[in-house]
């Protein structure tokens, strides 16, 4: 099931300082329904580092680049979001087992990817939310820290449990909430529309972002349905999407504001809405 929070996880683990300090080299690369080995070792290689040249590269080259970076160190390697037990078969390959302690954290949708990847190793299925839990995420997004207001608790409560225990669908719904004024009418509305848009399944997944695109204002809509165009896990170069996001037209001038610095502010709100994942806190998304 997409959206219960494995790759929110996997990043925690990943960036844990006595993970961080544990493992000498760490890397991270997303695999999708549809991949490409040549996709993966330039993610891996990027994710180490080595950038240098990697475009000009054969394959059977990358894969000794990797190998070098890897044998006789200490690692931990992420793959996220791996479908397929042939994609597995084919890319564990390209790792040395030397019996360093290293480690391969994957994270998949289906559980006989997991159990075939090592059949008596640790399977970790993540639970739904409880209902005081989507409310305590769904506080958390909405008002970072601050008190929730008496006359929203109510109608707040009632949107975290239509959103199924689903943590995508409560941060998604959090992000129509925190953009909104905070509104009585507005949240008891939401509240009874919400169980019409969530439900526990992948449909139900993009029935809650459609309710979010419509609460997009209009300049922004155009320039999230771009980004849709691009495949799924693209790592995509923030300064590259606000040239093309200009390019296009998308950007409404501002006085005293270059198109660059508003484009900017527009893809920080799509962030700020959670439509947008800020990838690793680095130029990328």
């Amino acid at each position: 099931m997409g959206g219960l929070g494995k790759t929110t996880l996997a990043t925690k683990v990943f960036n844990d300082r006595f993970v961080v300090y544990h493992f000498r080299v760490r890397a991270w690369a997303t695999v999708s329904q549809t991949y490409i080995k040549r996709d993966f070792l330039t993610q891996i290689l990027t994710s180490i580092g080595v950038q240098k040249d990697l475009e000009e590269t054969s394959d059977s080259q990358l894969r000794g680049k990797l190998h070098k970076q890897l044998t006789g160190k200490r690692y931990l390697i992420v793959i996220d979001d791996i479908w397929s037990i042939k994609a597995w078969d084919d890319l564990k390959l390209f790792f040395p087992n030397e019996n360093t302690g290293s480690r391969i954290l994957l994270t998949s949708r289906l559980n006989k990817v997991a159990l075939h990847a090592k059949p008596h190793g640790f399977v970790h299925s993540l639970p739904y939310l409880t209902k005081d839990e989507s409310w305590e995420l769904l506080k958390e997004k909405v008002f970072h820290g601050d008190k929730c207001p008496e006359w929203l608790i109510k109608p707040g409560m009632q949107i975290a449990e239509k959103c199924q225990g689903l943590p995508l669908s409560v941060v998604v719904m959090a992000g129509v909430l925190a953009k909104e004024t905070m509104s009585k009418y507005l949240w008891q509305k939401i509240a009874r529309g919400a169980g019409s848009y969530i439900v526990s399944d992948q449909k139900g997944c993009m029935e809650t972002l459609s309710l979010s695109y419509d609460h997009l204002p209009h300049h922004l809509r155009e320039c999230f349905l771009y980004i849709g165009g691009f495949p799924e896990d693209f790592v995509i170069n923030i300064k590259k999407l606000i040239i093309l996001w200009v390019a296009e037209g998308f950007i409404e001038e501002v006085t005293n504001q270059s198109m660059e610095v508003t484009a900017k502010a527009y893809l920080l709100d799509l962030i700020d809405r959670n439509l947008v994942c800020n990838r690793l806190l680095t130029e990328e998304i």
